[in-house]
């Protein structure tokens, strides 16, 4: 499973998404409404939105393989105009790779079907020769590594964010317009949904994790509600519920 958090002191004081290898994708956003509105209305730094909406905070990247494995997470400071400014900044710092990121965000649709969409291409230079490089990866040191890294990243630009946000483009196809002239690999595609691992299994199992004298003030005409903050769905709790999950 990997996680993405970012938290900070502005008004968009938290927001998270994770993704399973499945392809499960969830995330949710805390705000206040009333600061939330007052800087959206403000017009100082436009292009700016992690200072004026985020703040100062951090950037955390959690990767969990599961309980045989070693979880990883790095943490960097907020630091950037933009969240592509910040994801690379967290590369620079706790990766030590060399990336690229073309971003766009958008609607999309009309006439009562609109929604939104976004698209992103990520670059990233590999280990140089003598570093720990996958073997299926050719190598290529020096002058012509670098380059080869710039002309990447000049042909990454030249993508627009029509061609991003266009749902009859396929990546494949936007690939292959890009960087037909020095080849293109193209593995099978990971397909991505809205999916919750919440459960009424789950809840129990936290629950049952805290005192229930705590959980006893949380009661609200005689049941305890708990809400998920990913899909919002709602687990309720009556005393006969608790008495069966702390007797057992």
């Amino acid at each position: 499973m990997f996680t993405l958090q970012v938290k900070g002191d502005g008004p968009v004081s938290l927001m998270v998404v994770d993704a399973t290898s499945s392809g499960d994708l969830r995330g949710y956003a805390s705000y206040d409404p009333g600061r939330l509105a007052q800087r959206a209305g403000e017009t100082g730094r436009p292009h700016a939105p992690v200072p004026r909406l985020l703040g100062r905070g951090y950037l955390a990247f959690t990767v969990d393989q599961g309980s045989h494995t070693e979880r990883y997470q790095g943490i960097v400071d907020l630091d950037g105009a933009t969240l592509v400014d910040c994801v690379q900044h967290y590369f620079r710092q706790s990766e030590q790779l060399a990336t690229g990121i073309k971003l766009a965000v958008g609607p999309t649709g009309g006439n009562g079907d609109a929604h939104w969409r976004a698209g992103i291409i990520l670059l990233q230079r590999q280990p140089k020769a003598g570093s720990a490089a996958p073997k299926r990866h050719i190598v290529i040191d020096g002058e012509a590594a670098e380059e080869g890294w710039r002309r990447a990243l000049v042909l990454m630009s030249s993508a627009t964010s029509a061609e991003l946000l266009d749902p009859a483009l396929a990546a494949t196809d936007l690939l292959y317009r890009l960087f037909h002239e020095d080849g293109v690999r193209v593995t099978a595609p990971q397909r991505f949904r809205a999916g919750c691992r919440c459960s009424r299994e789950r809840v129990e199992t936290v629950l049952k994790s805290l005192p229930r004298g705590e959980i006893e003030s949380l009661k609200v005409d005689g049941e305890v509600v708990v809400t998920c903050e990913f899909c919002s769905r709602s687990y309720s709790f009556a005393d006969a519920d608790l008495e069966q999950i702390y007797g057992n």
